[in-house]
């Protein structure tokens, strides 16, 4: 099993939050794993202009506090997998149909003792447990993930979490807007710069001259 971190690729739309009474706090509650939810932002998906293709995705992740935004297409071809593992909720946008995605599962699998990790500087007068600021490397404890597809781990609420079952799906359903970076097992390096370059110049021939 391969445990991957999920972004959104910045080559298919770029995004406008227009309600500007929308206080951004509110979306914490999609860090938290909130049931209940406040006034959700009007927002605007558009294409790129920096690329040709013209098109919005099927998949975005709000600026801030990232509430992940799927569209009707990828909802159809997911629901399985999003209605075992959260809950979606219409999205106010005039690009047609799109849903909030609010992610409820939640996995203690990150192994803290193995895991390179940094945290935030504690201050002596004001103790608290200690916060994770950075992982440099994942470790998991597999036998957590064996049903996994779509999760978070309590130590970090705002980094959503993949599995290789759920990257399959969206690759056959051929899913755009999606950018996944695996984090577990550590991919080997000399993979990962290939990719890179490649990807690097995927975008250096896709933009507008």
């Amino acid at each position: 099993m391969d445990v991957f971190r999920i972004y959104s690729d910045r080559r298919y739309h770029d995004q406008v939050i227009e309600d500007e009474e929308f206080d951004t706090l509110q979306l914490n509650v999609f860090a938290t794993g909130a049931q209940v939810f406040p006034k959700l932002p009007k927002f605007r998906l558009m294409a790129n202009p920096d690329y040709p293709r013209g098109e919005v995705g099927d998949f975005e992740i709000l600026y801030g506090t990232r509430p992940p935004v799927l569209s009707k297409r990828a909802v159809d071809e997911l629901r399985d997998l999003l209605d075992e593992n959260g809950q979606l909720f219409q999205a106010p946008s005039r690009e047609g149909r799109f849903f909030f995605y609010n992610v409820t599962t939640v996995i203690d699998a990150l192994d803290t003792s193995r895991s390179e990790i940094e945290y935030f500087t504690q201050s002596p007068k004001y103790p608290r447990p200690k916060r994770i600021h950075t992982v440099k490397r994942y470790e998991f404890f597999e036998a957590e993930l064996k049903a996994a597809t779509i999760f978070k781990v309590p130590q970090l609420w705002l980094e959503l979490f993949v599995t290789d079952a759920f990257v399959q799906r969206v690759g056959e359903s051929r899913l755009t807007g999606f950018d996944f970076h695996q984090v577990w097992p550590p991919p080997d390096p000399e993979i990962e710069r290939r990719k890179f370059l490649e990807k690097r110049e995927r975008k250096r021939m896709h933009k507008k001259p």
